[in-house]
């Protein structure tokens, strides 16, 4: 490598000349105490700060596959670069590169992503005209960027240490004694149990019955209609506990444990194949108590806290480190770097002096789980200080808010029967306002600022804040009432002691937060919530935006989930014929009621064996292995888990008691791992079958909510490095065929004509999910033939014998195979800016463009605050009896394939 001139005294150095100083200084303090006085200068003096290779090794597009990285939660889009004729071992090739997709605007901040319709050959060779407008001494078009953790990924497949055939242990487990064993027996022991091992196969553990049928004779038993022992006999070999039927199928008992590829795992084959509830992913590991928090803050899928950052004037970033983590090295770290260049300013709440921090105006090192008194000392600064946004939190409905100009409202104005138990919102029947079956019976009720007088809240233009009155004899307050008195039980200063920050601290960034109009906005991730109260911090943060009014305003809060339909439209992915629908109490007890199950009064009550979670999915991860032990609800018969993505040992809350329960034989009987190698969980199992790595298989990988943009990532097999590992789908197809369950082998998949297709192989289901996205909205132009031969071409040199070309056309229709072929040689589907536009300093940004400032928006609206009484921004939506779950509003958050921005101009009445 070496330098372009630079100058006219043309200063360089090249590699070699380095080293060999490097090393003459190395000799000389080797030989002499002396001190060492050799003249360096020049080695450092260079002008030139962008230094360009010219030597390099030629590739084609024909030596690219682009996938998506699984090194971590971020799923970069990435392209892969193989070596020229490396399919000398038992791998198809070596990798040699790994790099950012240049199609993806994920990768390629703070530029421009290369056109879509780029061809493959002309990107690959860096020959993309005019492409991100930016100087090719900075920015390559070989790649975009990518993390050192994605880079590992090469490390990652090719590990020495990966599972290369199928295992079954001989002793004990976790005694590490193995033996390998041929695909068929491993797949006929888990079928039909092992005398050897004493476990018994799914096929006699697995039973199912639907749920109508069953509790209709069991409400026929409880009217002496049918006797118990009928009802017995017939579903002995059915349900788990014929004396509490409620408990569900014994299906139930097989549990599935896994990290992604959820749509086809869970949704397809565990859901309605196998007809199983429990099908468990990271969740309870992952931060399950910030997603419960934000959901529960608004009527809407909103699970994260993210901000308009291009926009953005002012940001708290709260318990997370976007500059390393959380999005952040390819995504977030630009762009947030190119907005404090250009003047935003941003704080950061974090105990920790993280990089982040070290990157902010302030910090601010709350104590540890105690962001939620941080959070309402900001709160009532602003409240005591006039700095809410009075106008917005008076708006109580969707046509208030549309008459003032804003995408959102919440229920700050909103009454609550507060004599009653669980605190429900009042609704207009309730109070007498309209009869019961008015269209407006079910409105909420705010008290009409014009008239003092309350009213369904659809028909109130500007409401009352601040209630505390009695309607006909029943109590009711304002939500804001209640969140106000609840603010006001402690002082700033009190809440400074709490914190363990300076009160003077707290005003100030209160003050900041209030000083930017909707352009003021907070990043909140786990941090707060992985907390015995993480629910009720993450609560409280969420609140400080509802105050200023900032969802879906340009420089506020965002919450797009843009992206293309991946599960329908083709082909119909999530449909089985004569699927199972599960049913039952989730062994988790994620979303059921304690007091409404028949284990109620057969224990008594309260209090219960094991805790439940009425509130939250059933996705408590670390509550798996004590339930499998205490049998509550009930046993587990059958383990499955993914440890490459849920190594429960490693990354569980209590952990380390999880081995004595995994050698119990008798807590699970039957446990089966599919890893790429031995782990801490897996060296557990009675099986550990060969998974493939991220780079050898096809996935899906979702969307997330902190960009404007839509996109779909794909990741396909660009190498084979262990020919005799399989994906867990492939597994399971084989399993349940087996079984004879429904959803795999013939027939298995409809289309949008009603045609069925069938499901033998992952690919016949990921490559119709590639179909699927192809078509979304506008459909993706067809590959040329001289696209296709690239494809060709790059996959018989990434996957070798284990390409075939025509089993993956069979899996489309001819007319779809070239439109697949573009989503494939892409990585997936990447929508491009509509209108090029700047941040306040263009030439931080020269070739970014976003879309218009006031288009389509995706309304975030916010759920009912229950006998919580913290503020919350809400919709029409309806709360249950109790007042506590929300129900999302219609048309409150699109699909999948929608919306491509959710800003809007700045408000006419900044505060």
């Amino acid at each position: 490598m070496s330098t372009d001139d630079s100058g006219e005294d043309g200063a360089r150095v090249s590699r070699r000349d380095f080293v060999k100083a490097a090393g003459s200084i190395g000799v000389i303090a080797a030989a002499s105490n002396a001190a060492v006085n050799v003249d360096v200068d020049d080695l450092w003096t260079d002008d030139e700060h962008h230094y360009v290779g010219n030597e390099y090794g030629e590739y084609g597009a024909s030596d690219v596959i682009h996938t998506t990285c699984g090194q971590c939660n971020t799923f970069c889009p990435i392209k892969v670069q193989l070596a020229d004729g490396s399919g000398t071992g038992e791998y198809s090739s070596l990798v040699r590169k790994l790099a950012g997709n240049p199609y993806s605007f994920l990768n390629t901040q703070p530029f421009s992503q290369v056109p879509y319709e780029s061809d493959p050959e002309d990107v690959a060779m860096g020959d993309v005209e005019g492409s991100g407008d930016v100087d090719t001494d900075r920015w390559s078009l070989s790649g975009g960027r990518i993390c050192l953790k994605g880079q590992a990924g090469i490390q990652t497949a090719f590990d020495s240490y990966r599972v290369r055939q199928p295992m079954k242990r001989v002793g004990p487990r976790g005694s590490g004694e193995w033996k390998t064993v041929s695909w068929d027996e491993a797949i006929r022991d888990i079928v039909e149990g092992d005398d050897g091992l004493g476990h018994p196969g799914l096929e006699e553990i697995w039973g199912y019955a639907p749920q109508e049928a069953v509790m209709s004779d069991w409400d026929a038993v409880q009217n002496g209609e049918l006797s118990k022992s009928a009802f017995d006999e017939k579903y002995a070999d059915e349900l788990i506990d014929t004396d509490h039927p409620d408990l569900g199928p014994k299906s139930n008992q097989i549990v599935d444990v896994g990290g992604f590829r959820r749509n086809f795992i869970r949704t397809r084959l565990w859901h309605q194949g196998l007809g199983s509830i429990n099908s468990v992913h990271h969740a309870g590991t992952c931060g399950v108590s910030s997603v419960m928090g934000n959901v529960r803050s608004h009527a809407a899928q909103k699970k994260r806290q993210y901000p308009d950052i291009e926009n953005c004037e002012y940001l708290i970033a709260w318990g997370t480190n976007p500059m390393v983590a959380n999005k952040g090295p390819t995504w977030l770290a630009p762009k947030l770097t190119n907005a404090i260049e250009d003047g935003m300013r941003m704080d950061v709440v974090d105990p920790r002096l993280s990089k982040t921090a070290e990157k902010a105006d302030t910090w601010v090192p709350v104590e540890p789980g105690a962001d939620g008194a941080l959070a309402l000392g900001m709160a009532r600064w602003i409240i005591e200080n006039d700095r809410h946004d009075l106008a917005y939190l008076q708006n109580p409905s969707r046509s208030a808010a549309g008459d003032d100009d804003e995408p959102t409202w919440s229920d700050a104005t909103h009454l609550v029967l507060v004599d009653e138990p669980a605190g429900p919102k009042a609704r207009a029947a309730d109070l007498g306002l309209v009869a019961e079956d008015a269209e407006t019976a079910d409105d909420f009720v705010a008290v009409d600022a014009a008239t003092g007088e309350p009213r369904p809240a659809s028909e109130v233009d500007t409401a009352v804040l601040d209630v505390d009155v009695t309607i006909d004899g029943t109590a009711v307050r304002s939500v804001w009432s209640q969140y106000r008195e609840r603010v006001f039980e402690h002082t700033v200063e009190e809440y400074a002691e709490m914190a363990g920050v300076p009160a003077d601290q707290i005003a100030e960034i209160a003050d900041e937060f209030t000083s930017h109009g909707k352009r003021a906005a907070i990043m909140a991730y786990r941090g707060p919530a992985k907390h015995t109260n993480g629910f009720y911090n993450t609560r409280a943060i969420a609140t400080l935006q509802h105050l200023i009014g900032n969802y879906d305003w340009k420089g506020g809060q965002i919450t797009p989930y843009a992206g293309y339909d991946t599960m329908s439209g083709r082909y119909e992915l999530g449909s089985v014929p004569d699927g199972h629908s599960p049913w039952g109490i989730p062994l988790l007890r994620g979303g059921v009621n304690y007091e409404d199950t028949s284990l109620f009064d057969r224990d008594g009550g309260y209090p219960a064996k094991r805790p439940w979670f009425p509130v939250a999915p059933p996705q408590a991860t670390q509550e798996l292995y004590g339930s499998a032990a205490d049998k509550y609800p009930y046993g587990v018969e059958a383990l499955f888990i993914r440890p490459y993505s849920n190594n429960h040992v490693m990354a569980v809350a209590g952990g380390d008691e999880i081995p004595a329960i995994l050698e119990d034989t008798d807590a699970i009987p039957l446990i089966v791992a599919s890893d790429t190698v031995i782990g801490e969980t897996s060296q557990y199992a009675d099986y550990i079958l060969p998974e493939p790595t991220y780079l050898e298989r096809w996935e899906n990988f979702g969307t997330y909510p902190n960009k404007r943009l839509a996109d779909e990532k794909i990741s396909q097999p660009a190498v084979s490095v262990v020919p005799n590992a399989r994906p867990f789908e492939d597994v399971l197809v084989e399993l349940w065929s087996e079984l004879d369950l429904p959803g795999v082998g013939e027939d298995a998949i409809p289309d949008a004509d009603g045609d069925l297709w069938p499901l033998e192989q992952a690919e016949d289901f990921y490559l119709k999910l590639a179909a699927n996205i192809a078509y979304a909205r506008d459909p993706v132009a067809d590959a040329s033939d001289d696209e296709r031969r690239v494809f060709r071409e790059s996959h018989e040199n990434g996957l070798g014998d284990r390409f075939d070309l025509d089993r993956w056309r069979g899996a489309v229709t001819d007319e779809e195979w070239p439109k697949v072929v573009t989503v494939l040689n892409r990585g997936g589907r990447f929508e491009e800016p509509t209108e090029a536009t700047t941040r306040r300093s263009p030439s931080t940004v020269t070739g970014t463009t976003m879309p218009s400032a006031k288009t389509t928006r995706t309304p975030t609206t916010a759920s009912t605050c229950g006998t919580s009484s913290s503020l919350a921004s809400t919709s029409t939506a309806r709360s249950s009896p109790t007042g506590n779950t929300p129900s999302p509003a219609s048309g409150s958050t699109p699909s999948r394939g929608s919306t491509t921005s959710n800003t809007t101009t700045e408000p006419s009445r900044p505060r």
